[in-house]
């Protein structure tokens, strides 16, 4: 059982050291996509249920609307709201943005894959920083869940 833990929290450690190493400046990822392979917490396959729900939570733990689609589908969207600001100016610049990603899963691993993103400069560098960033965060939160269930 020790070894058990020791080897899950190796591979963890290794998913975030991977992950963290990404290159800051990678353009949006509209064209590729995060594949991640799971290892099973129990030592035995999980279920595609329980790769969903580990899915669901770690995004609403982040702040994204997670909405199941079709089997094996879920759409995570993040939604970055502005200031309103105080002056007219302001207030009609303060609209929402959002960014959204197409989730595929089975109970051996997940893809997160660039869906659309609303009201944001995609040809910027910060979006894309950004963007990176939220994803490897959810995929950090989606990992850290699925090595919990027992």
């Amino acid at each position: 059982m020790k070894g058990t833990s020791t080897f899950l929290l190796l591979t963890l450690t290794l998913s975030i050291l991977l992950i963290s190493c990404a290159d800051p400046q990678t353009s949006v990822v509209g064209l590729s996509s995060k594949s991640v392979d799971i290892n099973s917490p129990r030592g035995k396959p999980l279920t595609a249920n329980e790769v969903k729900l580990a899915i669901i939570f770690a995004g609403k733990k982040l702040g994204w609307e997670m909405k199941p689609g079709s089997d094996w589908h879920i759409v995570g969207t993040y939604i970055i709201k502005k200031s309103n600001g105080t002056t007219p100016a302001q207030k009609r610049n303060s609209q929402s943005s959002k960014a959204s990603v197409d989730i595929t899963y089975s109970p051996t691993g997940y893809t997160v894959q660039y869906k659309d993103s609303e009201n944001i400069d995609q040809g910027n560098k910060m979006f894309s920083n950004d963007y990176n960033e939220w994803i490897d965060k959810l995929i950090e939160s989606i990992n850290t869940h699925i090595a919990l269930l027992k």
